[in-house]
């Protein structure tokens, strides 16, 4: 005979930092805590199926997680799906491609390699776990006209009501995942993050030299961009490294040649901005 279970929800605030998670049984299932406080809002069979794709401890293989993902986007109700490492300005995407699961006329601009230079869903946010949406991006009056063009054109290839996640990771490693959905609440996007950034945290794990971005600034010259942010002259750079002020320039310039940078004040703006250092 079964037995009946009421159930009362309770509306917790989760736009707050997720603290660690911790996993607790109730009625033969699993649900998850955040900091102690159980995580139920209005759909609390949407949290549940988000929830269970939470990696486990022993997971470590990049193909399984990589499905994982897929899984925890069409849980949360995502249809199509780019998962992708973030190029430096003048390096090509596509060794950084992981999986996509694009319409077949875009996905082939992509692995022409240049075609995400004007995809405002992949330029990097400063910060880990940053989520934004097409929608607000295309409000923005700051947008530039080749952005403008390649949302409208990927609206047009149904890529509708684009949502994109950054995460952010030590070694200079930046990582977009990009998905279509109707109209995902906030509350369905935080807990979709929260569980995105664990997937991304195995996969870090697993295997950072596999993340590894082509052309990224050398160990020397974030040192001397790093130097530079603080507000050091080339000089003072030069001496403190015992090096001379031509070789600090020669290597100013290389970083900026590999971020596109025009000057000394870009090239540490989108030095930080791409993670190469951090201030």
């Amino acid at each position: 005979m079964g037995v009946a279970v009421s159930v009362i929800l309770t509306i917790v605030p989760i736009r707050q930092t997720i603290q660690p998670m911790c996993r607790k049984r109730w009625h033969h299932r699993e649900l998850y805590w955040f900091g102690g406080a159980r995580l139920i809002y209005r759909n609390e069979v949407m949290i549940i199926d988000l929830l269970r794709f939470l990696p486990p401890s022993d997971l470590r293989d990049r193909t399984t997680i990589l499905e994982t993902f897929v899984d925890t986007i069409a849980a949360a109700g995502g249809t199509q799906l780019l998962i992708t490492g973030i190029p430096l300005p003048n390096s090509d995407i596509r060794p950084l491609l992981l999986k996509m699961d694009w319409p077949d006329a875009w996905a082939a601009r992509y692995l022409k390699g240049a075609m995400w230079r004007s995809d405002p869903m992949l330029v990097p946010s400063q910060g880990d776990q940053v989520c934004v949406r097409a929608s607000h991006i295309l409000a923005s009056e700051n947008l530039s006209p080749e952005a403008r063009e390649h949302l409208v054109q990927s609206a047009e290839a149904g890529l509708v009501g684009q949502i994109s996640f950054s995460f952010q990771r030590p070694g200079a490693y930046q990582l977009a995942v990009v998905a279509s959905f109707d109209t995902p609440d906030d509350d369905t996007l935080a807990v979709l993050r929260a569980v995105l950034s664990r997937l991304v945290d195995r996969l870090w794990e697993i295997s950072p030299e596999f993340l590894a971005r082509p052309g990224q600034l050398t160990s020397r010259e974030r040192q001397i961009v790093a130097e530079t942010a603080l507000g050091k002259t080339s000089a003072e750079i030069a001496e403190e490294l015992d090096i001379s002020a031509r070789t600090v320039f020669a290597h100013l310039t290389a970083a900026g040649v590999k971020l596109g940078a025009g000057n000394k004040t870009s090239t540490v703006v989108e030095a930080i901005r791409y993670a190469q250092i951090s201030v």
